[in-house]
């Protein structure tokens, strides 16, 4: 299986270079590839954010209403991951709690609040930024590609 795997990879890998050839293509291809490449600390940051989210999540005891259904088989703390990366593309999910304690309903919800709005609005619009980026950069240098 993993011979497989490796075997589509490295075909991909090799049409790409093959589709160089065409002006178009040749553009394109740079273009994501320069993407894949200025991405690099831009998905570090992300998932370093989403892990620290999942963590306060957890430390806070939320659960999630589709915990059972979505995630046959699936621990806690890798639900916790999963949830929070949804709700950090827009696949939003409100959080449930068995506490009565106003102080820590009131943590719940700011914790969620800063998840949304940093992961969700200010991450995913610095990844538009990140590819405005490499397509101008691809652009400038189209000249020298092809």
């Amino acid at each position: 299986m993993t011979l497989g795997l490796g075997l589509i990879l490295t075909t991909f890998l090799k049409l790409l270079a093959l589709l160089r050839v065409s002006e178009e293509f040749g553009i394109f291809v740079n273009l994501v590839g320069r993407v894949a490449k200025d991405m690099v600390v831009f998905t570090m940051f992300y998932f370093l954010f989403i892990a620290m989210n999942a963590f306060m999540f957890q430390i806070v005891n939320v659960k999630f209403d589709t915990e059972g259904e979505n995630y046959p088989n699936v621990s806690h703390n890798m639900i916790m991951g999963l949830q929070t990366f949804r709700n950090s593309i827009g696949d939003i999910e409100v959080p449930t709690y068995e506490t009565t304690s106003i102080y820590h309903v009131g943590m719940i919800w700011f914790i969620w609040f800063m998840n949304i709005f940093v992961n969700c609005i200010v991450m995913l619009n610095f990844l538009v930024a990140v590819v405005s980026d490499s397509y101008a950069n691809v652009m400038d240098n189209r000249a020298l590609v092809v």
